[in-house]
């Protein structure tokens, strides 16, 4: 979900795979967009590698799996009033 300067909203669907070059192409994909903010859910020790590549340049907040997406929603607007975010799980 992309965050509009208007406020609006936009939802991308895309797949990356785990590879470094898959996360790679993640990362690009993230800057051609814009996005400055991610909200990322823990799953077990799988999210560090892509925490750690995304991290460069953007604030990325860790979120409980358990919460539901519009908790997840909740806490990325109250964390940041940058006008893009990312919101993937």
């Amino acid at each position: 979900m992309l965050t509009q300067a208007d406020g609006s909203v936009q939802e991308y669907v895309r797949t990356f795979l785990t590879m470094t070059a898959d996360l790679l192409a993640l990362d690009d994909w993230l800057r051609s967009h814009r996005v400055e903010v991610i909200a990322m859910e823990s799953t077990g020790v799988f999210w560090r590698p892509a925490f750690n590549l995304l991290e460069e340049g953007r604030q990325v907040i860790l979120v409980n799996a358990r919460c539901d997406v519009k908790s997840h929603r909740e806490l990325l607007q109250r964390a940041t009033k940058l006008s893009r975010s990312l919101l993937f799980h």
